[in-house]
């Protein structure tokens, strides 16, 4: 009768292959869960890079309509390009008229404005660090005569020189978007809005 006690408080306790067996069952669940969470992150990060990029289409397509030609590159490290050449067609008028006449990149009293890129010219999985100008930050996009699209990760033109598309190949492995990148072209359906996509490697 004094062993049985022992014996049931024994069958009622975890043994240690149960707890492996348990750990392990654990494990295979976070390996699963773990790169659907990510690619799920990925999926938002593309979405919101996306939608910038539609965004711009229409305000460079904007501008072409008002003036009928693309925005005069940026001077030599002056601001200006298509990047501010748009902003008023992006609702962003001040900042705008603080940019305009093509200023010195350099020049001390703009660092209170250039140095915050605008959220619509941010890529959630673009280069977060300074450009090539110190406390500038780098551009994330690129635009041409024809298509807006992300820069490689290694590029550090500042975001209000403007870099243009040809100036930036897409080079494969690179890209902000699991190596890949994300464009759009400037086939606007004006009655729908829609935008022609195309992505590459």
């Amino acid at each position: 009768m004094r062993g049985s006690p022992n014996r049931r408080r024994y069958r009622l306790g975890i043994s240690l292959l149960e707890t492996i067996a348990v750990l392990c069952i654990i494990a295979v669940l976070l390996g699963l869960l773990i790169p659907a969470v990510h690619m799920a992150h990925e999926a938002v990060r593309g979405t919101s890079c996306q939608n910038n990029l539609h965004q711009l289409v229409v305000a460079l397509e904007q501008y072409r309509v008002t003036t009928t030609k693309f925005p005069k590159p940026a001077p030599p490290n002056a601001v200006g390009g298509w990047a501010i050449a748009i902003l008023p067609f992006l609702g962003d008028q001040p900042l705008a008229d603080g940019l305009a006449g093509n200023p010195s990149i350099n020049k001390v009293s703009l660092m209170p404005i250039i140095s915050h890129r605008p959220a619509i010219m941010t890529c959630p999985g673009g280069w977060e660090g300074d450009s090539s100008t110190p406390g500038v930050p780098a551009a994330h996009y690129a635009a041409g005569q024809e298509v807006v699209g992300d820069v490689p990760l290694t590029s550090r033109i500042p975001w209000v020189e403007s870099p243009l598309s040809r100036s930036q190949p897409a080079l494969r492995g690179q890209g902000p978007h699991w190596g890949g990148y994300y464009a759009a072209r400037y086939a606007i359906d004006h009655a729908s809005g829609d935008v022609s996509w195309f992505e590459g490697q």
